[in-house]
């Protein structure tokens, strides 16, 4: 599955994003908001990484890229293809979300109940409610090395192994966001 978080301008995206890339490190991890870092015909975005986001995400950038965006979720390897060496196949160990403010960022096949994404609805409920000041707080301590020690602590003591990710899709696509 890839993930996409769309709404407003301002919820804490680019927050989530930088807790991601300091849980596996700044070199298994990649943020741009040019697709072509990603999908391109030199693309190497994806390689060695373990989260990437593409990010400011909209339809004339993702469009061009449907088929694409669709391998590199689905599939266990992808083909690189850098300047000046001979193509070659890498692992694809990447999750992929995508951050945008647009309404419709990314083609979704909705009629053919596309599986690949999980998509949620951001807004501004913690800016508004808290204010300024609160939010600004919240995100100085999630920067710090306690807040992400409890997270991987509070992640890894949870248990996956009786959950079914199919019957959660199918459930939570079943029900208004």
């Amino acid at each position: 599955y890839a993930g996409l978080i769309k709404g407003v301008q301002g919820p804490g995206k680019n927050t989530l994003g930088d807790i991601l890339a300091r849980m596996v490190g700044g070199d298994h991890y990649k943020c741009s908001a040019n697709i072509d870092d990603f999908m391109g015909a030199h693309a190497e975005g994806l390689m060695g990484r373990l989260f990437v986001i593409f990010n400011e995400a909209d339809i004339s950038s993702t469009a061009k890229h449907k088929n694409r965006s669709k391998e590199l979720i689905s599939e266990d390897k992808a083909t690189a293809n850098p300047k000046n060496v001979r193509p070659f196949e890498f692992a694809l160990l990447a999750s992929v979300l995508v951050f945008s403010n647009e309404a419709c960022p990314i083609p979704l096949d909705t009629c053919g109940k596309d599986r690949r994404w999980v998509v949620f609805e951001a807004n501004s409920w913690c800016a508004s409610m808290w204010g300024e000041d609160t939010w600004a707080a919240f995100q100085r301590h999630f920067a710090t090395d306690v807040f992400l020690r409890a997270l991987r602590q509070f992640l890894e003591g949870l248990d996956y192994s009786s959950f079914n990710f199919r019957e959660a899709k199918h459930t939570n696509t079943q029900q208004p966001a």
